[in-house]
């Protein structure tokens, strides 16, 4: 059993993340390439709202233009698409998000469908290649804390515990990349505790809170909590923190772990879209 758990600081991991992403984008502008993200809002749900000023917030610290279209909950879906069909064949925007969730009249596959593959920013169509993949940005994060213990994954047995096209299925691909052991798990897999008592690294997505047990973590694990479930009015990780810890080497914490270096990770993605659009031109 470790003698001291260390909880994994999201900010302190996202500033320095961001630190080098500004020096590359500082670069790129030297060189004439001013980066762009244009996002697409339908009605005004209030997570939506703040993650978009948060995301603004964070563009404007590192130089990058921010180009917002708001649409009415009434909007007729083929304006959507006029409007993303725009971005697209815009050469001044590097990248294109919408935010989800979209209201439920709107089909959100389509509409990613129909966004450039080099512009889609959050990388839910496509895993480039694994040096450099454009990946979702939570699933980013969830790694990069891992990447923040020092850790090598080689050989080590990886949990991932959910399922979803934006954390667990992209998470379990960039942990094989790193030559992981990679195991997915869900709320429906049979003896969970048994799974999660032999994995050396647990990242959870499950959206249930506290509902891997912290005496079910293998001792001198690192474990990675990607849930933010609201309990009493705070949020509340996957996994039981207090418990955990005591058996951890490593954890993250909810809130403040994997939350900052989520929109970090949006800002990377754009660095790697402009890189990727850099070599398209080049061979077009």
């Amino acid at each position: 059993m470790p003698n001291a758990c260390v909880v994994l600081n999201g900010k302190e991991i996202a500033s320095s993340y961001l630190a080098n992403l500004a020096k590359e984008i500082a670069e790129l502008r030297a060189s004439g390439e001013v980066l762009s993200l244009a996002t697409v809002r339908v009605g005004e749900a209030d997570a939506c709202r703040l993650y978009e000023k948060s995301i603004e917030n964070l563009l404007k610290k590192v130089g990058v233009r921010h180009l917002s279209a708001v649409f009415s909950e009434n909007v007729e879906e083929r304006e959507l698409y006029r409007h993303l069909e725009k971005m697209n064949a815009d050469p001044e925007v590097t990248g294109i998000m919408i935010f989800s969730p979209l209201p439920k009249q709107f089909r959100l596959e389509a509409l990613l469908n129909a966004v450039n593959i080099l512009k889609e920013v959050e990388g839910r169509r496509l895993l480039h290649a694994s040096k450099n993949r454009v990946a979702p940005p939570t699933a980013l994060a969830a790694v990069a804390l891992f990447e923040a213990t020092g850790w090598d994954a080689t050989g080590k047995t990886a949990l991932i515990i959910g399922r979803s096209g934006i954390v667990g299925k992209p998470a379990a691909l960039l942990m094989l990349d790193k030559n992981a052991t990679v195991t997915i798990a869900h709320s429906k897999t049979k003896d969970l505790n048994v799974h999660v008592g032999r994995a050396d690294i647990v990242i959870a997505s499950i959206g249930k809170p506290e509902f891997i047990k912290g005496d079910w973590i293998k001792p001198g694990a690192v474990v990675v909590d990607v849930g933010e479930n609201m309990v009493g009015g705070k949020p509340v990780g996957d996994i039981e923190f207090e418990k955990a810890k005591g058996r951890a080497a490593f954890i993250s914490p909810v809130p403040g772990g994997v939350g900052p270096v989520t929109r970090v990770m949006l800002v990377r993605n754009l660095v790697a879209l402009s890189k990727l659009q850099s070599i398209d031109h080049e061979h077009s």
